[in-house]
């Protein structure tokens, strides 16, 4: 099921438990219309180890999760998935403290450059995405750029992602800091903006009048198809979910927050992702009518 829109699923949790469990979330996603699936979520300890959520997945560069998960991500791949990324940070949590700390050194960042790269090499997966929620969150500016420069030259895609809920200006700082610093290229493909939970206020086309209006160069040539929003499904219902998504504007894709509220709710990740192109087009359709 193709579509020509961004359509975005955090899985919490896949691929991360037994085998019965792990084939039937594979299949709930294949051929649903999502296009893009991040692993949610990567951990960074303090040593530089990753784990999956409270698994350990790599340290000092041996990969540690099972080798069936590269083969449940090329199962994604055939199922309609053009791009598999993996999360890193969460609320509640101090990986972007940690590092902080270690990209601060030269064998900080040696460890993580060994650690991640491995991560890619076994899973095969695009990119990143990072949801810093670490407060405050004007102290992680150069974390960020550092990390964004360092992983966008890992994956099939390099592809990186930020996933934010507020504090427009620090993301936009950060935007312009990798814009800079990478030779006037925008390294950054979207950006993932929450909204639910503390993001429940945000709305996209404000973010994106921030963009245009910010005062140093960001690279990003249609700020309102850069953010992408993103919509709970433990919080929202799939009718407001589309008839959000149909009042906004120039948007290219959403997401939507988690796999496992879907599927705890007995629901189908392809309800999710038909809500999402229907909004989209709805969306499409009135700016039409309007111009």
């Amino acid at each position: 099921m193709g579509n020509q829109y961004n359509v975005v699923l955090y899985g919490q949790g896949l691929f991360n438990s037994d085998q019965s469990t792990n084939q039937k979330q594979l299949e709930a996603i294949q051929n649903s219309g999502f296009t893009t699936v991040l692993l949610f979520t990567i951990h960074v300890w303090p040593n530089g180890d990753l784990y999956y959520g409270d698994t350990p997945a790599v340290q000092n560069g041996t990969v540690l999760l099972p080798p069936e998960m590269s083969t449940l991500i090329q199962g994604l791949r055939e199922g309609g998935v053009e791009n598999v990324l993996a999360s890193i940070g969460s609320a509640d949590a101090a990986d972007f403290e940690h590092l902080k700390a270690l990209l601060a050194t030269t064998q900080g960042m040696q460890t993580l450059n060994k650690n991640f790269r491995a991560l890619v090499d076994a899973l095969g997966i695009d990119g990143f995405d990072f949801d810093l929620e670490e407060f405050p969150l004007a102290g992680y500016a150069d974390t960020i750029v550092k990390l964004t420069l360092m992983l966008s030259a890992f994956g099939k895609k390099g592809i990186i992602t930020y996933c934010p809920y507020n504090n427009e200006n620090f993301w936009l700082v950060c935007l312009a800091g990798v814009y800079s610093s990478s030779g006037n290229r925008q390294l950054v493909k979207w950006m993932n903006l929450q909204c639910y939970a503390g993001g429940a206020g945000n709305d996209p086309n404000v973010w994106a009048r921030q963009m245009r209006s910010f005062s140093q160069r960001l690279g990003i040539s249609d700020p309102d198809a850069f953010i992408v929003p993103g919509y709970s499904a433990g919080q929202q219902s799939l009718a407001d979910i589309q008839e959000t998504l149909s009042g906004l504007v120039g948007l290219s894709g959403a997401f939507i927050w988690n796999l496992g509220d879907i599927l705890s709710r007995k629901q189908l990740p392809v309800d999710y992702a038909q809500v999402i192109v229907a909004g989209l087009e709805g969306e499409n359709q009135r700016t039409a009518a309007v111009s």
